[in-house]
């Protein structure tokens, strides 16, 4: 593999979507609803195994990841913490994403036009991952002198990619516990 082709594999590995809040309409949603909106609106990020089921709508409720609902309809700002919690949970433990939005809702403006703001900065951020990565990893295994066409050299960048990854994850969860401390939740 040459440094094109990992170019190619990070595309291809990374989910990327230009879905913005902008998307969700202003009116409460049937669960059904929901989930095609998700899953079409995301369609770049998922695949069959990937997609917004029912099931995981009624875990995220039970868990209290999401406010109660009114009915059996869902308002944007369910949606849009649907959104977020498919973002986080191949990342973060459930217990993790509770916290960071129970956090969020100590926020003192926090509403819905908040959420949907950070939500879309969120996205936009999320837009310079893959060149951010690509650039990362190119310098790094140049800078080692790693021959990605070598079996051995190309495991070894592997082994670095998941190191990485956990890196970042222990980061991520490291900054949960610094929100936990300052709204004083218990976790």
């Amino acid at each position: 593999m040459n440094f094109d082709e990992l170019n190619q594999l990070i595309d291809d590995s990374i989910m990327s979507s230009d879905f913005r809040s902008k998307n969700i309409p202003n009116i409460d949603l049937y669960m059904d609803q929901v989930m095609t909106l998700i899953n079409d609106g995301c369609s770049s990020d998922t695949n069959d195994e990937k997609r917004l089921t029912k099931t995981m709508i009624h875990n995220y409720s039970k868990e209290g990841l999401l406010k109660p609902i009114q009915g059996k309809k869902y308002s944007k700002e369910h949606i849009l913490q649907m959104l977020l919690i498919y973002q986080l949970k191949n990342t973060l433990k459930i217990s993790d994403i509770k916290t960071a939005f129970t956090a969020m809702t100590h926020w003192e403006d926090y509403n819905e036009e908040v959420l949907a703001d950070s939500f879309d900065r969120f996205m936009e951020l999320r837009g310079f991952e893959k060149e951010t990565i690509q650039k990362c990893l190119t310098k790094e295994l140049s800078e080692i002198h790693l021959d990605l066409e070598n079996e051995k050299d190309f495991f070894i960048a592997m082994l670095s990619v998941a190191t990485m990854s956990y890196a970042l994850k222990s980061i991520a969860e490291h900054m949960i516990v610094a929100i936990t401390e300052k709204h004083n939740l218990d976790k």
